[in-house]
């Protein structure tokens, strides 16, 4: 059912003419029961259908269809990070100072890796050498040879005994007889060594790498494109993991967050959406800045009473002009959603 503007006003006041009216009726109710009054009674019972009805019929408020205009929103950097050292020593360079402007992955300074360029050393070495061992037959000829050698003397020994019996002792066949068989393990044994000589090299192997990403651990670099805004460490300081060193924002891509009506505005109709935001800059001048909606968060935030909120964010590009961002974090901002202009927000369309 359609109601005109009039309507919906005479609905709304009858709705609360009856709801006080039944609210006085239900205290006089209680008093007539007490005097037995059940007439009264009666007619309060059957008014209050009247009243739900009324309810029941008031017209919800529908959907806006304009744009919606959004004072009050803060301008935040797409990317605040504190930067911070992942392996404990003296901070010996700091490449950086505040207003420094990088590019990802630039090295930003570098943590002393003496001892970690030792350990990298050693396990250098140690690596060439198991190399060397696992490539080396010396002791497999050798002991093959041995073998050789050990068989044909007792071979001799036992043809030796069988043509003039007693002719060699029993405990010297038996001498001869392990020698030639601890010959044969002897070559098992040469195999076996460089086998192992193999793994050792792996093992080193590992051991350099871990070296390797040690020293790079001790190199603090830019995870993203920014500005330095903040030094918390200077170079000579000892630094630990975790502990930030300095601050980086990304400026070129900027979020501009504000709150919209639950009541008049869906999700879906504000996601993806084109926005113009409007933001007093320095010396009191205008920017405008155009985006879109990447962000609506699908839990509402109460405010109080009937008060309901969507938190939307949008992403902006902003612009370096004469060496100076166009617009600056931190300040606030106008934003004017343009409805039926949604794309499609893909996580890959998002700044990383």
């Amino acid at each position: 059912m359609c109601y005109s503007g009039s309507d919906k006003k005479l609905k709304l006041m009858a709705e609360k003419v009856l709801t006080r009216a039944l609210r006085r009726a239900c205290i006089l109710g209680i008093e007539n029961m007490k005097t037995l009054h059940f007439p009264v009674v009666f007619g309060l019972i059957l008014a209050a259908p009247m009243v739900v009805f009324a309810q029941e019929a008031a017209p919800t408020e529908p959907l806006s269809s304009s744009d919606p205009v959004m004072t009050e929103c803060i301008v935040e950097p797409a990317k605040d990070l504190r930067v911070s050292a992942s392996e404990a020593g003296l901070l010996i360079k700091l490449d950086v100072e505040e207003g420094s402007r990088v590019e990802e992955d630039a090295e930003l300074g570098h943590v002393d890796d003496q001892q970690a360029q030792m350990q990298k050393t050693a396990a250098k070495y140690g690596m060439a050498q198991a190399k060397k061992q696992a490539e080396d037959d010396i002791d497999v000829r050798y002991a093959t040879k041995a073998h050789k050698v050990a068989e044909k003397e007792y071979e001799l020994n036992q043809d030796l005994d069988r043509k003039r019996k007693g002719a060699v002792p029993f405990v010297e066949l038996e001498r001869l007889r392990l020698d030639a068989e601890r010959a044969a393990l002897a070559i098992e044994k040469a195999g076996n060594d460089r086998e192992l000589a193999k793994f050792d090299y792996w093992t080193k192997r590992t051991e350099f790498e871990a070296a390797e990403k040690a020293i790079e651990r001790r190199n603090i670099l830019a995870p993203t494109k920014g500005e330095v805004v903040k030094l918390f460490r200077q170079q000579g300081e000892w630094v630990n993991p975790g502990d930030p060193i300095l601050r980086l924002v990304r400026l070129d891509t900027l979020y501009v967050e504000g709150e919209i009506d639950v009541k008049k505005f869906e999700p879906s109709q504000i996601l993806g959406c084109r926005v113009t935001v409007d933001v007093v800059a320095g010396g009191g001048r205008s920017e405008k800045a155009e985006g879109k909606i990447v962000w609506v968060n699908p839990v509402a935030v109460w405010r109080g009473g009937d008060d309901y909120y969507w938190k939307v964010r949008a992403e902006v590009t902003n612009e370096l002009t004469d060496g100076n961002w166009k617009i600056h974090p931190g300040v606030q901002a106008t934003m004017t959603i343009h409805l039926d202009t949604a794309e499609k927000v893909l996580l890959s369309d998002r700044v990383k």
